[in-house]
């Protein structure tokens, strides 16, 4: 009687709709709206569960525009966009990204994430990766292997000058212990690992780029 009066009541997401199993991770305590793991080499991997609007940038028409606008977003607050692409995991779209974050009193802290967003909610799920001990090594390595073979020079003002990407993947073989290269590694472990409750389904959605226009 009661839900034919006032109909079904409506559904609310929280973290007990995703679930990730990877071999590797150890989950570690956590509290309401976060779930942690944590990788054998201590990285840590977070789930986060957000009740509010997501973050992200709207009205845009590609995929390009709305990348863009995102990027200027993140770097105004002093954070680096290493890799940034729009994804899908399951039948659901995400926001995948790696940025770098400078550590006191040296060093980088890499963080790979996947943003979930819905309408009125959003999903995130990051690992984090920091520089231990002697750091900049990777970058030192390939700087004087770059210089060697004359790819690039480095100016009377300490610039480099010529083709210098430390941080292509491409290096992640040669320094598979490097933060960077275990946020790269884990991420495509995490995507193929994570599940969703078919009751996600019913959640108003986000409106990805050129959505909003195809509605006009």
């Amino acid at each position: 009687m009661l839900k034919r009066l006032f109909g079904r009541k409506r559904f609310k997401p929280s973290l007990r709709n995703l679930r990730l199993e990877v071999d590797g991770l150890k989950p570690e305590s956590g509290h309401k709206g976060v779930r942690v793991w944590r990788t054998d080499a201590g990285d840590a991997v977070g789930m986060f569960y957000f009740n509010s609007p997501p973050d992200l940038p709207s009205g845009h028409d590609t995929d390009k525009e709305f990348l863009s606008a995102y990027c200027s977003s993140v770097q105004a607050q002093g954070v680096t966009v290493v890799e940034l692409d729009i994804c899908d995991i399951g039948n659901l779209q995400a926001l995948k990204s790696i940025v770098k974050v400078p550590q006191e009193p040296t060093g980088m802290a890499y963080v790979g994430a996947f943003i979930l967003p819905f309408r009125e909610h959003s999903f995130v799920i990051k690992i984090q990766a920091e520089e231990r001990g002697i750091t900049g090594m990777r970058e030192a390595i390939l700087l004087d292997a770059a210089i060697s073979e004359g790819k690039v020079r480095v100016a009377a003002d300490g610039a480099i000058e010529g083709d210098w990407n430390p941080e292509d993947r491409c290096h992640d073989e040669a320094f598979p212990d490097h933060p960077l290269s275990r946020v790269r590694s884990w991420l495509p472990r995490i995507r193929s690992n994570l599940t969703f409750d078919a009751n996600l389904e019913s959640v108003s959605k986000f409106e990805w780029p050129g959505e909003s226009a195809a509605k006009r």
